[in-house]
């Protein structure tokens, strides 16, 4: 993936996986992690998880990952799920906690999954 900027790495997935709409993207930020960019539920100290709605009936899943000196971003961009019974019609940059909580929930595997990449890419 183009990389245009000095302070951050940008890759992107070969392909998409099943109920993706489009290739998830990581980005490596070269500086350490801002207060205001630690966003969404924090599941364990220096990992936050954000859902949102940017594209209609789509979800849009943030992984962050915090170390000393750098950061992690992960986007996702997910179909609608049975279960996950939260209004996706529209733009909604910002979810109530209840409703990031349903997210969460019904879409575990991913976010277990996305845990799993970033924390082999940040051990190393």
């Amino acid at each position: 993936m183009d990389n245009p900027e000095p302070f951050a790495k940008n890759f992107e997935a070969r392909e998409k996986r099943l109920g993706e709409k489009y290739n998830q993207i990581l980005t490596v930020f070269n500086a350490p992690i801002r207060e205001d960019q630690k966003a969404g539920i924090e599941l364990v100290p220096g990992t936050w998880v954000k859902f949102m709605v940017v594209t209609p009936a789509v979800f849009t899943l943030e992984v962050r990952v915090a170390r000393p000196q750098y950061w992690v971003l992960s986007r996702q961009t997910l179909e609608p799920r049975t279960g996950a019974q939260v209004d996706s019609r529209a733009y909604r940059p910002f979810l109530s906690v209840e409703e990031s909580r349903v997210l969460l929930q019904a879409y575990s595997d991913e976010v277990g999954r996305t845990r799993s990449i970033l924390d082999a890419l940040v051990a190393q």
